[in-house]
């Protein structure tokens, strides 16, 4: 199964591959509050890379019984050509809360052709999707769709962490596209990514990092589409139908962006926030 392929990765010492072919893998140890992947989620100690045949047809299913993946320590951990779904971690208390596809724990994680679609983080704001805690995540080629949670519907960041996106989507979440969290600091790097039905596009809580967003699509989110605290750069970019179109509480400059349709003004200051445009 897969979990005793990864109980076996992580009893050995270096870094291993579990080539999943396609089908349908159904998460069903009940269980909670362990990190040996006895129970409940799939925790990984150990540097891995899970590759399967492709994210239509290899799907990773935690049957609401817990999240999916649990990356626990400054570990690499590469996953591609994979759909996770189904996670929920409404049963949990801080600190482990959070994360209902993917919880990151201070690990460098690479997702690459990957689908996290229908998690659920319940009543915490670590990311219905994806919670990535004083953690590295890049994602490429990948969509984070339809999961839900508090405040993080898509991806929950928080402590100091770095995010990057290259030619991905963020869209239909539950909530907020992607969040860094109070109080954060860190890197987002966004490049030809899509957010776009959310309930804004890119927030924060007391964010005192820095933002990159670089020919990117904000469409049709129901909030603020990018909403700054740190220092945030926006460059050929499109804001579309969203109810406001950016807002800023630091400095962000923005740089050959088009806005349509949004409700609010194009670019909306507010607090102590400074726009040039």
């Amino acid at each position: 199964t897969l979990r005793a392929a990864i109980q076996e990765t992580n009893s050995l010492v270096g870094a291993d591959i579990i080539n999943l072919p396609a089908g349908t893998y159904v998460l069903s140890i009940q269980g909670i509050l362990e990190n040996a992947a006895t129970t409940g989620d799939l925790d990984i100690t150990e540097n891995l890379t899970i590759v399967g045949d492709s994210a239509a047809t290899t799907i990773i299913d935690a049957n609401k019984i817990d999240r999916v993946f649990h990356i626990i320590g400054s570990i690499d951990v590469q996953i591609s050509n994979v759909s996770i779904s189904d996670g929920l971690t409404d049963f949990y208390d801080p600190p482990d809360e959070g994360g209902g596809g993917i919880f990151n724990q201070s690990g460098e994680v690479k997702l690459k052709d990957v689908i996290i679609r229908n998690n659920d983080s319940g009543g915490s704001d670590g990311g219905g999707g994806i919670y990535n805690l004083d953690g590295t995540l890049n994602i490429e080629n990948s969509n984070i769709i339809e999961n839900s949670g508090f405040f993080a519907g898509g991806i929950g960041n928080k402590g100091i962490f770095n995010l990057t996106l290259v030619n991905s989507k963020i869209s239909n979440n539950g909530d907020v596209g992607i969040v860094m969290l109070s109080v954060s600091n860190g890197t987002v790097t966004a490049i030809n990514t899509e957010f776009s039905g959310n309930f804004g596009g890119m927030t924060h809580g007391d964010f005192i990092g820095s933002v990159t967003v670089e020919n990117c699509t904000f469409d049709s989110n129901n909030g603020n589409a990018a909403l700054d605290t740190g220092i945030g750069t926006i460059t050929n970019s499109t804001f579309n139908n969203n109810d406001v179109a950016i807002m800023a509480f630091g400095t962000t400059t923005v740089q050959n962006c088009s806005f349509s349709g949004n409700s609010g003004n194009p670019t909306y200051n507010q607090g102590h926030g400074t726009i040039h445009v």
